[in-house]
């Protein structure tokens, strides 16, 4: 059974996921999942909060394409709510 990046993975092995991984993903979900439910009502200071959270774990992963996803909600965010430094700032990295 092929695994990640070409390894192989023997026939009734468990593909191994360390816990701080899971941990990480799960914080990355959450974080995710709390900003949109904060968009959806305007509620943009808590939106950047959460898109901050998982801008800064896409970033330590070295996921680029993720970074560039997060960089453009935290522009628009900052946008909204008016503080287009900030915006800019994000929009550059995207």
């Amino acid at each position: 059974m092929a695994g990640v990046a070409g390894t192989t993975i023997p026939p009734g092995q468990p593909l191994e996921v360390s816990k701080v991984d899971m941990r990480e993903i799960h914080k990355l979900r959450l974080a995710h999942l709390r900003a949109r439910h904060a968009l959806e009502r305007s509620w943009w200071h808590v939106a950047v909060q959460n898109y901050l959270v998982c801008y800064e774990l896409v970033e330590q992963a070295g996921d680029a394409h993720a970074t560039e996803f997060f960089g453009a909600q935290l522009s628009e965010c900052y946008a909204r709510m008016g503080l287009i430094g900030k915006a800019d700032l994000y929009r550059e990295l995207v």
